[in-house]
């Protein structure tokens, strides 16, 4: 039996939200790193490097991953608060509902209280190709706690029951439960109407349980942005400078570790 989590929070703002913990002594929340916004000065941090094996802070950090942990080294509470880089609303999920433990993009990742292990969800089964895009990588989490995750635009939740399926689009899947099944193929477009012609990368999801969605790509708004800004004509931009150029890789950096 999963023993819920109690552990005081506050989300701020509407389409630019951030989360104030509350930390009592000893009390730790580890983070992705690159979102900390503010904390009290008596609350300590240190960097969690996984090499697929348990640390001595008693968590599990799969091979590759990295995040910041932080403590309350005081005896009196502390304040502590995290925002993602781009709009959009944060969704709190305590995992002893969800019997302990989940699954989200990292992408979407924010920070977590009382989770015990954090790495690499294997379980992906392909379709016709693997997209290589980054909002396609996933996390699982484990343990009693509380984490909270950043949904681009509006974020919603679907309960899925045994028989029915749900496709969508790689970068609008936030986060799902255990039981979900879910395979990725990329969907070839017949149509030039509808995309430019071009294929899209999808997620087929089925099984019993919870899917948390978001109604933006954050890869795909950058993206839609830069072609804005380019007139979509190459030929009359070539010898224009363009404030916007590179945009498209911005989501990455959302990806990347920041100290």
């Amino acid at each position: 039996m999963v023993v819920p989590c109690y552990i005081g929070f506050k989300r701020y703002g509407e389409e630019m939200q951030f989360v104030e913990m509350i930390l009592n002594e000893n009390e730790r929340v580890v983070a992705k790193p690159g979102t900390i916004m503010y904390k009290d000065g008596q609350i300590g941090m240190e960097t969690l490097i996984g090499g697929g094996s348990g640390t001595d802070e008693g968590f599990f950090m799969g091979e590759g991953l990295s995040m910041i942990m932080f403590s309350n080294l005081a005896c009196d509470k502390a304040s502590i608060a995290f925002s993602a880089s781009y709009p959009g609303s944060i969704i709190a999920i305590d995992l002893a509902e969800y019997g302990g433990s989940l699954i989200c993009q990292k992408n979407a990742f924010l920070c977590a209280a009382k989770v015990s292990s954090f790495k690499v969800y294997q379980q992906k089964q392909m379709g016709e190709s693997y997209s290589e895009d980054k909002d396609d990588i996933m996390l699982r989490l484990e343990g009693n706690g509380v984490i909270f995750l950043h949904a681009a635009g509006t974020g919603i939740k679907k309960n899925m029951q045994a028989g029915h399926s749900l496709e969508l689009e790689t970068g609008c899947l936030v986060a799902m439960t255990t039981g979900i099944d879910y395979r990725v193929r990329n969907a070839k477009n017949n149509h030039p109407g509808i995309s430019g012609g071009s294929s899209a990368t999808l997620v087929t999801i089925k099984g019993s349980g919870s899917v948390w969605v978001q109604s933006i790509s954050f890869s795909k708004m950058a993206d839609e942005i830069c072609k804005a800004a380019c007139g979509g004509n190459k030929e009359e931009t070539k010898d224009i400078h363009n404030p916007f150029e590179g945009m498209s890789e911005l989501a990455h950096l959302f990806d990347r570790d920041q100290t």
